[in-house]
């Protein structure tokens, strides 16, 4: 198994750079002839998700597209994909961050009951509790 970085997957999302994008194509198509499968962390899904909000200007509804692309994508292993699964799926239902929803899901996968936070906007979410 090999991982992707965060840039790796801003290639891949966006295609703004032919070349590497070519790059990582090809990456990815060697990797599955080989067997090879890719692993993306929680921190690049992350750092990604920011990249295209911040410099892209990606809507939530294209971040969302692109984070399921990935998830359809048979080459990826993700770090706790259940968990992953669930923040996206949160993300369309409640405003916060997927940095949020992934820690909110993280957490109530590892057995929490809640996560607090001082955040209105994530305390919206079952997984956190608003500490008042």
């Amino acid at each position: 198994m090999i991982a992707a970085d965060t840039n790796l997957l801003v290639r891949a999302v966006v295609v703004d750079d032919a070349v590497q994008a070519g790059k990582v194509r090809r990456l990815l198509e060697e990797s599955m002839a080989a067997g090879e499968e890719v692993f993306v962390s929680h921190i690049a899904l992350c750092e990604l998700c920011w990249v295209l909000e911040k410099i892209y200007q990606f809507n939530r509804t294209d971040v969302g597209e692109a984070m399921a692309g990935l998830l359809a994508d048979d080459c990826y292993v993700f770090q706790d994909r259940a968990a992953v699964e669930m923040a996206l799926a949160d993300c369309q239902k409640i405003p916060a961050q997927f940095a949020d929803h992934l820690l909110g899901a993280v957490a109530r996968r590892a057995g929490c009951t809640t996560t607090f936070t001082f955040d209105r906007v994530a305390a919206q979410s079952p997984n956190f509790t608003l500490l008042k």
